[in-house]
Order: C-alpha cells, then sequence, then structure tokens
C-alpha cells in the first residue's frame, strides 16, 4: 500500500476482449472479466435463454438488465455458475483511494459512464448516453486510467483522470439524440463481480441440464431464478412477466399500447429487448459449437432457432425504436413482428422438447 500523500499506481494488465453486433456494453464488459479469470464467455454467458420482463421497471440504459436474482445481475446472466454481482457507489470523499483498493485485490470494475466525456467515443462532447467500461489499471501520477471497452470503435489503453471523473459522476441528462440511453444517472456506479467456480469446459450432461431447465422456462414451468416461486403461468411471484405465457402478454400489450399512441412502451422496448437479443444470439453461437463437439446436428437446428429469436428481437426493437414519434403507424407491421417473435421461442421450445425426447429414448 503506499504510503500517506505517496501517489498511487496499478499496473494495468492485458485484457482480452469479446464483441459481437448483437451484444450490449453489459455482456462485453462480463466477458472481458470473465477471460481475466480464465473462462470461456460463450460457455458462461451463452446457456441461459428465456424471458423476463419487469414492467415499470426499464431503465434508460444500454446495460439494462431485469435482474431478478438474489445474486444480481449476473445471477440473471450466468444462471448455471457461481458468479454474484452488485451495484456498488464509492464514498464521495475518496473516489481514486477505493477504487484503487479494488484493484490492487485483483478486482476488475465494471464502471458506469456517460460517453458525453470519453474522448475517444464518437458520443464525444455530442451525446449522452450511459455506457460500460472495464476499469483494470491506474497511474495517479500521471493521473490517468487504465479501461477497456470492446464496443466500437473499441478502446484499451489510457484516458485521463478528469474526463473519466466526469463520465463516471454525470448526472447523464436527458438527450434527445439519444433518448433511449440518456436521463438516467450514472453517480459513480460500479458493477462488482464475485466468481466462485472453476470455469471447466461445458460437459453433455451440463448441456441437457442447459436445455430441461431453459424449457422449463419458457413454458412458465420452472424457475428462472434462484429463490423465485411461479404462481401461474406468465408471472412469477415479484410480478415478472416470465417464459412464452408472459412474452404472449408483454407482446399484446405492447401492440395495444402503440395503438393508443401510448409512446413509453415502444421507448422501453429499445433498451429491454436488447440482452434478449443479445441473448437469443449466444445461446444459438453455443449450440453451433455443441453440435459440433458432440457431432449432434440437431443442435446446430436448435441453434438456428435460438438465431431467429435474436433476429426477431432486432427487428422488433428497431421498428419500434421509429415508432415511438408516431407509436399508432404501422400497427399491423408490429403485431407481424410480435407474431414472428413468439413464433421463434415457440419453434425452440418445441426443438427442446424433441431433442430431450430423443436423448431419452436413446
Amino acid at each position: 500500500m503506499p504510503r500517506p500523500n505517496e501517489l498511487r499506481t496499478f499496473q494495468a494488465r492485458k485484457l482480452e476482449q469479446w464483441y459481437h453486433d448483437p451484444l450490449n456494453c453489459l455482456h462485453t464488459t462480463v466477458a472481458t472479466v470473465l477471460m481475466a479469470r480464465g473462462a470461456d464467455p460463450l460457455q458462461v454467458l451463452g446457456r441461459n435463454l428465456g424471458f423476463v420482463h419487469l414492467p415499470g421497471e426499464v431503465t434508460s440504459e444500454e446495460f439494462y438488465y431485469p435482474a431478478t436474482s438474489p445474486n444480481g445481475v449476473l445471477g440473471d446472466l450466468a444462471p448455471f455458475h457461481g458468479i454474484h454481482s452488485r451495484w456498488w457507489r464509492p464514498d464521495s470523499h475518496d473516489v481514486i483511494g477505493q477504487l484503487y483498493e479494488a484493484l490492487v485485490q485483483d478486482e476488475l470494475l465494471v464502471a458506469a459512464v456517460d460517453n458525453f466525456h470519453l474522448p475517444y467515443r464518437p458520443a464525444f462532447h455530442d451525446v449522452h448516453a450511459a455506457h460500460l467500461v472495464v476499469i483494470d489499471g491506474l497511474d495517479e501520477g500521471r493521473q490517468t486510467l487504465s479501461i477497456s471497452d470492446a464496443q466500437p470503435p473499441v478502446w484499451r489503453g489510457h484516458v485521463e483522470l478528469a474526463p473519466f471523473l466526469s463520465a463516471w459522476g454525470s448526472a447523464n441528462p436527458a438527450d434527445e439524440q439519444d433518448a433511449f440511453f440518456s436521463s438516467s444517472g450514472i453517480e459513480y456506479r460500479c458493477l462488482r463481480i464475485t466468481i466462485d467456480d472453476d470455469f471447466h469446459p461445458m460437459t453433455h450432461d451440463e448441456l441437457r441440464l442447459t436445455i430441461e431447465t431453459n424449457l422449463a422456462g419458457l413454458s412458465g414451468q420452472g424457475q428462472r431464478a434462484p429463490d423465485l416461486a411461479v404462481t401461474d403461468a406468465s408471472t412469477d411471484s415479484a410480478g415478472a412477466l416470465t417464459g412464452i405465457p408472459g412474452l404472449a402478454v408483454y407482446l399484446d400489450e405492447l401492440v395495444a399500447a402503440a395503438a393508443d399512441g401510448k409512446a413509453e412502451a415502444l421507448s422501453d422496448l429499445y433498451a429491454m429487448a436488447w440482452p434478449l437479443q443479445a441473448q437469443g444470439f449466444m445461446h444459438g453461437r453455443l449450440l453451433t459449437w455443441a453440435s459440433a463437439e458432440w457431432a449432434d446436428p440437431r443442435l446446430a437446428v436448435i441453434g438456428r432457432s435460438s438465431h431467429a429469436i435474436a433476429s426477431a428481437w432486432t427487428n422488433l426493437r428497431v421498428l419500434g425504436a421509429h415508432l415511438v414519434e408516431t407509436p399508432q403507424q404501422q400497427n399491423s407491421q408490429l403485431r407481424r413482428r410480435a407474431q414472428q417473435l413468439r413464433q421463434a421461442y415457440e419453434t425452440t421450445a418445441y426443438l427442446y422438447e424433441c431433442w430431450i425426447s430423443a436423448e431419452g429414448a436413446a
């Protein structure tokens, strides 16, 4: 530890980055943390497939996720692994000191920031938007931090402390250029992640558990997170809409709200659907890998169906974004996109059932 009045320095590591177009900053920053701990992010983040929506709780942030697990966002994002997370803010009297203490304990902090203040972001001094980066180094003498940001244009290196602190402590005011990810205070938030897992390569038994658990969740017959008791087919005890029954309720309400001219539902759609789009993509990639690993073409078929879920979410959220100013227009198109999304989930659930049945007969 540095002596009193000594400037604090923590040497940055060479962090790996993981990026695919359908992913948002939550997935890419968590992937960086996982790889630093020796994990394959696809085998951790790609196992879960389901639907959870918390009505009235969607925030205007790129990293929004409907967390229902007592283990925090990571408990939902990677429910098959021993990973916990919590949102944390340092005490205002010594923000840098507490950041330094976390770094020397070999902890990578995932920090919320406002893109408006970061010189390497295209939104610099132009657009306010909530985003995530990984902090992995500090040089108080040079007044710099080292951060990793896998989202394009991609950054891995130093930024000056002054603009970073502005980004980290920003009020992220309302900005009409990015109404989806502004108007949500950053206020020095950090996602602190605790990992209790050996991250061995996925086994076939774990693949089967993954498919069985996902099918139960999609059917509205199981729990999507520990300690959540499902009370009926579409909602759980916390009032969340879950599984395909919950998705059907959500989509019907979305289309009806748009027909009534209620723009808020369409605005929320853009943020709440991004992690679901990413989930469908990653699960599809995982099953494609599993198909080759175990020479099982049926898994590749399920993988393509999961990719169809990701594509359907993309179509729906982008259409919804275009309709925010005119929610009553193209309602038939919105309904058609919603039906395609529901069918994609139903097809995947059916393929899950076929695979489980065939495995049982083998």
